[in-house]
């Protein structure tokens, strides 16, 4: 199957290739040698073969190396933890923190992390409500569908934390369980919505009737570890779950997204 990658985290590819192979490659030669029958020429006795030879040059792309990756680590699947966790398969309670996991399942961005991302157009609307609460006494104009000064400044405070990375949540439909991870802007190639492949490393585990916030996550880490463990250990309001990753889930260091 020919793959179209959202997402290729090519630093992480390197890294775990060149443990399979001793090194990396930056390119790859192919020679070609054909045998050419060489007619006899007047006045000289017989003819002959001649060889002829042709050399391809292949770039070695973080593509091609992914490809690499995967059949090596799966063929090694014991010594690499590489575990593909088929579409009919609802028992993912053997995976454990360092298994690589290859997983198909419905990928999204939660609104809640769009929100503190640079690309969410937040900030632009926190400046134009900062202008608009400095100008108003000027003009005359009625400040009351503001939001409080503190308000805003919370706002601000929070808006574009992520930069334009984003946190990305992949749900498995057979088991129930869910997987969350960073995705790292420069490696971003297209929009990850939908149905996808996710291939990446558990790094951490949480159980049923466990939750995390969106903010304490990996690369969201806006609150304390007290607070952190406060927030896991009850279950958020209704009004607040969309801001929580509700268990069973793991957390990953996201390598490949592809379909």
């Amino acid at each position: 199957m020919l793959k179209n990658f959202l997402y290729l985290n090519s630093q992480s590819v390197d890294s775990y290739l060149s443990s399979l192979e001793d090194g990396l490659r930056a390119s790859a030669e192919d020679t070609i040698t054909k045998n050419q029958v060489q007619e006899p020429v007047e006045g000289i006795h017989g003819g002959g073969e001649a060889g002829l030879h042709q050399v391809n040059s292949r770039v070695d792309t973080p593509e091609s190396r992914f490809e690499r990756l995967q059949r090596l680590a799966s063929e090694q699947s014991q010594a690499t933890g590489w575990t593909v966790i088929p579409d009919d398969d609802a028992d993912l309670a053997s995976v454990r923190t360092g298994t690589i996991v290859e997983i198909r399942c419905d990928v999204y961005v939660p609104e809640a992390v769009r929100a503190l991302s640079s690309t969410s157009g937040l900030g632009d609307m926190i400046n134009m409500m900062e202008l608009f609460g400095n100008s108003a006494d000027a003009f005359g104009l009625d400040k009351l569908q503001l939001p409080p000064k503190s308000q805003i400044e919370a706002m601000k405070s929070i808006s574009g934390v992520l930069g334009s990375d984003l946190i990305a949540v992949g749900e498995h439909d057979e088991s129930g369980r869910r997987v969350a991870g960073k995705l790292i802007d420069k490696y971003r190639n297209a929009d990850i919505d939908g149905l996808a492949t996710v291939v990446g490393k558990v790094t951490s585990y949480w159980g049923e009737n466990r939750w995390k916030s969106l903010l304490a996550l990996p690369g969201l880490n806006l609150v304390s570890r007290e607070k952190r463990r406060e927030l896991e250990a009850k279950k958020p309001e209704k009004d607040q779950q969309g801001q929580y990753l509700e268990g069973p889930a793991y957390m990953l260091d996201v390598i490949a997204i592809y379909r």
